[in-house]
This record gives structure tokens, C-alpha cells and sequence, in this order.
């Protein structure tokens, strides 16, 4: 029984007591912490940058202003910005890549230039290569070299706003696209600027593959391409959205402004393309099967040297090309269709304008020699085009064509057809108007080996 009682009185005794204070640790852990470089060297941004990327991530800004040379590329694996306020220039000394992004990476430069990046053969992106996400914003690129993206290569994901990208290249290996971006990822692009970038092959200024391009408000100017695209180039099965954007001056052997390859899906709408140039296409060189839509754009005194379409080659692997609401004018072509010209592909003119194009050849505004595509003309005119050999508008080969509610005034050729020579397609025109066109052959509006529906 003592032992009994003794228990008890202890159960109430423990009872009694006050509650004690219990100490519990925090489990660890780590926050994004931002850092300062204070002086501008490469020491000292390697610390500010190491600082970062241990705490998960945070922004780098600086204290100094002025230019850092890096011997050797910066692995970005966390969330990072780097804010330059204008006043930092990163510079690569020709001799090594600035960063390199992992898959969990997020590099975003505000505000800043990265200059002279340079990487060797088959190696990508001399300023950023990423296989992560890179934000761009009010920065700019400058002078940077790789075979892939001189500027930028990226898998993942890139975001382009208000930035500047300048005398980039992409050469010296066996592929060179993109001399600016290459995009192997969805990239989108608002308000920038891309001038005097080259491609030794594909997209003096942006290549695609595999991926979405969306590009607004932005301008492309003196931008190349040894081969195809001189500002944009389009790979297997891509797609582009492109609004409110200025081409003037790019070039290539084809697709002066724009090249389209395998199967996609283009609309470019309120753009303007300006005296861009190619051997073919002088503006846009189409060899997709995709359907590719211009809605109320111009295209204006773009030439192609030494081949066919003026303005574009609009295809000849089948698809859809659509010109909607929109103008092309004093366009020229040393071939044939001094502004569209193509073969299996299903071409609309709705709503627009074709006025002063110019052919060596035929079809001084629109001319195929390719079979099995059709062409519909629609509420459209036609003006002072003009034609060395036949067809000052239209050289119809082989196509369908079916005009509606168009008119034709003031065309000419030197051969058959001020209008049009058919030479072996089929035609049904209604509703349309030919006034003052001329011919030094055959037919001042109409010429035809063939039946015109009417």
C-alpha cells in the first residue's frame, strides 16, 4: 500500500507543477538573398553571383558602373537577375561564352549589355546558352559569335522585350542559323530591335526549330543569311505569329526577310516588308506545305536579283497562302511573278492591292510554272504591273484561277497578255473590270490557249 500512495502522490505532484517552457528549432531553410557587386571586376561579380545562387536565387545589382571582362562562362542554376541599370556592360573578350543556363535555370538580364561573347566550333549561344528560361528586358546584345545563336541559343524558354541585338553571328560551323537567337523553344519577342546580324546559313537574325515564334512591334534591318532567311528562318515544324513588325533590308540566296521550310503555321498581320532582297523571294521564300496568312501588310520594293517573286515565292510542296487586306508594290523580279510566284499551293488575294510589280519574265505581279495549285482572286486590284514576256499581271501556266469582283487598269507586256496569258491553266472570271491595259502581242487584257470562263 505504501508503495501505492507513494505513486499516487507523485502523479499529482507532476500534475501540480507548472507547465515547463519547450524549446522547438526551426527546420533550416534557405531564402533568395540579393547581392551588390560593389566593383566592377570579374572577382567580384563571381562572389555577388555565388552569394545568389546559394541562398535559391535572388538579384544582382551593382554599385559601380563600367565594362567586366570574363575569362570564363557563369552556370546560372537557380533564379537570377541580373539588373545593370544601364550602366554595366558584361564582355566576353572574345575569348569565352558569358552564362550558361541548366534546365533549372533562370537567367533574366535587365537593363544590361553583353558584348563579345565567342564560342568555338559546333558550340551554341556566345552570349547565353540555356537549356532553362531566359528573360530579356531592355538590354542588348552586341558583337557575340557561336555556330548556333551568336547571340542566344535556348531549348527552353526565351522572352525578348525592348532589347537591342546588333552585329551578332552565327558562323564557323557546320550548321551557323541564327545569327542573333536560335530557337529551339518557344520564344516570344515585343518591341526590339535586330541589325546587322548574320547567318552563315539559315536566319540572319532568328532561327526556329521545333518551336512557336510569337514577334511583335519589333524591326529587322540589314540583317543576312548566306543561304535562307535573312531575318527569320523556319525550320521542321515550327510556327510563327508576327504583328506590327518593320523588315527593311535583310537579305539572302532565298527568302530575303523570311524563309518557311517543312510544315507550319504562319500569320503575319500589320507588318510592313521594304526593300529586302534574294537571289528567289526577295522578301519571303515559302517551301512549307503549312498555310501561311498575310492580313493588312505591305510589301514594297523588295527584288528578287537573279530568280522568281519579287515579293515571295509562295510554294511548291502543296499548302496554303493567303493575302488578305494588304498591299504589294513595286516589287521586281528578274524572272517571273515580279511579286508572288509559285506552283502547288492554294493561293487567295482578298481585298488587296497589287500595283507597279515588275517582271524580267512573265506574270509581272503574279506567275506559277508548277502544277497542281489553284488561285482566287477576290475584291482585289490590279495597277500598272508589268511584264517583259507575257502576262502583266498574271502568267498562268497551270493553275486554277477564279477572279471575282477585281479590277485590272494601266497593266502591260511587251508579249502576249497586258492582263493575263494563259498558257495552259484553267479560268473563270465574273463581276471584274479591265480598263487600259495593253499589250505588244496578243490580247491587250486577255490572252489564252485555253477557255475563259466569264
Amino acid at each position: 500500500m505504501t508503495a501505492i500512495r507513494r505513486a499516487v502522490s507523485l502523479v499529482l505532484l507532476l500534475a501540480l507543477l507548472p507547465a515547463l517552457p519547450v524549446s522547438i528549432q526551426p527546420v533550416a531553410t534557405v531564402l533568395a538573398d540579393d547581392a551588390t557587386v560593389a566593383v566592377c571586376d570579374e572577382a567580384s561579380f563571381n562572389a555577388a553571383l555565388g552569394t545568389v545562387q546559394s541562398s535559391g536565387g535572388g538579384t544582382l545589382t551593382f554599385s559601380c558602373a563600367g565594362t567586366i571582362t570574363f575569362t570564363s562562362q557563369k552556370t546560372i542554376t537557380t533564379g537570377v537577375t541580373i539588373a545593370g541599370g544601364n550602366a554595366i556592360t558584361l564582355d566576353g573578350g572574345n575569348a569565352t561564352r558569358l552564362f550558361n543556363v541548366t534546365a533549372a535555370g533562370t537567367l533574366t538580364l535587365d537593363s544590361i549589355t553583353l558584348q563579345h561573347g565567342l564560342v568555338g566550333f559546333q558550340e551554341e549561344g556566345g552570349a547565353v546558352r540555356s537549356a532553362g528560361t531566359v528573360n530579356v528586358i531592355d538590354s542588348t546584345f552586341f558583337e557575340n559569335t557561336a555556330d548556333d545563336g551568336g547571340a542566344i541559343s535556348n531549348s527552353g524558354t526565351t522572352t525578348v522585350t525592348g532589347s537591342t541585338f546588333t552585329d551578332n553571328v552565327a558562323t564557323s560551323g557546320q550548321i551557323a542559323n541564327g545569327g542573333a537567337i536560335n530557337g529551339e523553344g518557344p520564344t516570344t519577342v515585343t518591341d526590339s530591335d535586330f541589325s546587322g546580324n548574320t547567318a552563315d546559313s539559315w536566319g540572319g537574325a532568328i532561327y526556329v526549330d521545333r518551336a512557336h515564334l510569337v514577334v511583335t512591334d519589333s524591326t529587322f534591318t540589314s540583317n543576312s543569311a548566306s543561304s535562307s532567311g535573312g531575318a527569320l528562318a523556319f525550320d521542321t515544324d515550327s510556327s510563327l505569329f508576327a504583328s506590327g513588325n518593320t523588315f527593311t533590308g535583310n537579305s539572302a540566296v532565298v527568302g530575303g526577310a523570311i524563309m518557311f521550310s517543312s510544315s507550319l503555321a504562319a500569320m503575319i498581320v500589320d507588318s510592313s516588308f521594304t526593300t529586302n532582297t534574294a537571289s528567289g523571294g526577295g522578301a519571303i521564300q515559302n517551301f512549307s506545305s503549312g498555310q501561311i496568312t498575310l492580313i493588312e501588310s505591305t510589301l514594297t520594293g523588295n527584288s528578287a536579283t537573279s530568280g522568281n517573286g519579287g515579293a515571295a515565292i509562295i510554294g511548291a510542296n502543296g499548302g496554303v497562302f493567303r493575302v488578305i487586306a494588304s498591299t504589294i508594290s513595286g516589287n521586281s523580279a528578274s524572272g517571273d511573278g515580279g511579286a508572288l510566284w509559285g506552283g502547288q499551293v492554294a493561293l487567295s488575294i482578298i481585298a488587296s492591292t497589287l500595283d507597279g510589280n515588275t517582271a524580267n519574265g512573265s506574270g509581272g505581279a503574279v506567275a506559277d510554272r508548277i502544277a497542281g495549285g489553284s488561285r482566287t482572286i477576290h475584291a482585289s486590284s490590279f495597277s500598272n504591273n508589268s511584264a517583259d514576256v507575257s502576262g502583266g499581271v498574271i502568267y498562268n501556266q497551270t493553275f486554277n484561277t477564279t477572279i471575282t469582283d477585281s479590277t485590272f487598269s494601266g497593266n502591260t507586256t511587251d508579249g502576249d497578255g497586258g492582263v493575263l496569258d494563259n498558257d495552259g491553266g484553267t479560268f473563270a472570271i465574273s463581276r471584274s473590270t479591265f480598263t487600259g491595259n495593253t499589250a505588244s502581242g496578243n490580247g491587250g487584257a486577255l490572252y489564252t490557249d485555253t477557255t475563259i470562263d466569264h
